[in-house]
């Protein structure tokens, strides 16, 4: 899950027409990703460190609650895809810490639009 949150007051806009108002700019976004994972680990040759690798293809949702002077919402979701790489090196007999590098991708083709009028 990925949260952001921004918010600026007092923004003028102005339509087509010339006619202006002025009001609020805020952003509320989620993204979510859920899929089944396949994870596999190898022990270096040591058997010290554990080199961890994943990888997925699921479901990537995104939902924006904004407003630009007034409130709407933006919702959509495509097809996403997880890769992580990681490497578990041991503190003690029984603690390690991992080291990870994840990459969450999605390429949102379409959203609809909602009206929170």
């Amino acid at each position: 899950m990925y949260r952001s949150a921004n918010e600026l007051n007092n923004i003028y806009i102005a339509d087509e027409n010339g006619q202006g108002r002025t009001g609020k700019l805020k952003d509320d976004i989620t993204i979510q990703y859920f899929a089944p994972t396949l994870s596999a680990a190898f022990s270096s040759s040591n058997k010290k460190q554990r080199f961890i690798t994943e990888f997925s293809l699921g479901y990537l949702s995104y939902k924006d609650k904004a407003t630009v002077i007034d409130d709407f919402t933006l919702t959509g979701g495509t097809l996403g895809l997880l890769l992580d790489f990681g490497v578990d090196v041991p503190i003690n007999e029984n603690l390690s810490i991992e080291f990870m590098f994840a990459y969450t991708a999605g390429t949102l083709n379409q959203y609809k639009y909602h009206d929170n009028m």
